[in-house]
């Protein structure tokens, strides 16, 4: 097992995001949430955030077939995206070239900050989130946000980095870019079990959004992840026909280990075919009905562990007034000149409902303040400690503005220390 860490501090606001189902019109719980927001969507509503969701490939969704002339989320290569634009086109490179103008283009400064890819498997993976990227500390943080907050229940992470099996996605025209694939699920079907699990995955996704916006600090963490290793075939003939399927004692065992000398088809004339690697692997998209012509039986994937840095936004407005809480007078009561400070401290506590500024109380959880900070040690003087159980409240004295720079000093703390 590998270890990859970064250093990526000062992450920009994902301030639009997309949530992309049908690009296979036939993988029914994307399809079904993304109609029902397009409709009403409070549920996907966040403060500080621009929430698009987007039926992807509608012709295929009207058919309820995988694609019409090609899989569109294979289709968005620089080849296909520059290719000239006429009707001769295949409909998804059409397509592609649409989305990529809509939410790119791809690769570019001005394309969307994320995209949540809707998939259902027909193979038993429960709820994954398939990322691009060891280096984007972002999802990474992300993700840890999404499997801390499902606990007991699991969310497994597949990373396709491999340099030939990684693939033009549709949701590689965002910054970050996270397909989520939930199963088991026939094509055409809707189950609701599949559908909640997708569901309460993506409200967690949203949630950490809006918490990374609105100036909430991540510290360091460390994903368990499965990184893409192999493409494995049926058997074939020499025509090249199927000649065995996949083996029971295989068969619905996606993410669990895979041992050398362990069985992985049964032969059509009786016989077994095991596992020949040299290691233990851990399988999945173990027999997906729509990868049967795509020539793969299931991909075997390793475990690994991704460490994401400390992950927080920084813009302007906040990078500013980290300088001047860094200024060895930030003790003083803010002047009128710092109205931008205190205007830029309430706006933010008004987006982030778990601080709040009330009559000169600042109302903050007790594990978010600590009380052996120097800097805020140096301050207390300039305010008094109470408490209601739930929460500190540190009252400014009377002699100090409303929204005095101790205020910037527990606020800075607090973005430091959540």
């Amino acid at each position: 097992m590998t270890s990859c860490h970064r250093g990526a501090k000062g992450l920009s606001r994902a301030e639009r995001v997309a949530i992309f189902g049908g690009s296979h019109g036939n993988e029914m719980s994307g399809v079904t949430l993304v109609k029902l927001w397009l409709e009403n969507g409070v549920e996907i509503r966040r403060r500080g955030v621009e929430v698009t969701p987007f039926i992807a490939n509608p012709r295929a969704v009207e058919t309820c077939t995988r694609y019409i002339d090609s899989d569109l989320n294979r289709a968005f290569t620089t080849e296909n995206l520059r290719a000239p634009h006429c009707e001769d086109l295949p409909y998804e490179v059409r397509r592609a070239q649409e989305i990529n103008q809509i939410f790119g283009p791809k690769g570019s400064q001005d394309a969307y900050d994320v995209i949540f890819d809707l998939h259902n498997t027909t193979s038993n993976m429960g709820g994954t989130v398939i990322l691009e990227s060891t280096q984007d500390d972002f999802n990474l943080q992300m993700v840890h946000y999404i499997q801390s907050a499902i606990a007991p229940a699991s969310c497994s992470v597949l990373v396709n980095d491999h340099p030939v099996l990684k693939y033009a996605t549709t949701r590689s025209v965002a910054k970050h870019a996270l397909g989520l694939e939930v199963g088991p699920q026939p094509q055409g079907v809707v189950r609701g079990d599949i559908l909640e699990i997708m569901r309460k995955i993506l409200k967690h996704a949203l949630d950490f959004i809006e918490l990374f916006n609105g100036g909430t600090e991540f510290p360091p963490c460390t994903v368990d992840v499965y990184r893409v290793s192999e493409r494995v075939d049926y058997p074939r003939d020499e025509c090249g026909n199927i000649s065995g399927l996949v083996h029971p004692d295989l068969q619905d065992r996606d993410w669990e280990p895979l041992n050398p000398g362990e069985p992985i088809f049964q032969m059509f004339d009786g016989r077994t075919m095991l596992y020949e690697g040299d290691s233990t692997v851990y399988p999945t998209f173990i027999n997906e009905a729509a990868y049967y012509e795509k020539r793969q039986a299931f991909v075997t994937t390793r475990k690994d562990q991704l460490e994401a840095t400390e992950s927080n936004p920084r813009d302007s407005n906040s990078r500013e007034l980290l300088r001047k809480v860094q200024q060895p007078e930030f003790g003083r009561p803010l002047q009128a000149q710092d109205d931008d400070v205190s205007l830029y401290i309430q706006k933010l506590a008004s987006c982030n409902p778990k601080i709040l500024i009330i009559s000169g109380f600042i109302y903050v959880p007790d594990n978010w303040v600590r009380m052996t900070s120097p800097g805020l040690l140096h301050f207390l003087g300039n305010c008094s400690k109470r408490t209601d159980g739930r929460c500190n409240m540190l009252y400014l004295k009377p002699c100090l503005s409303s929204c005095s720079f101790i205020s910037v000093c527990l606020f800075s703390l607090f973005c430091r220390e959540l």
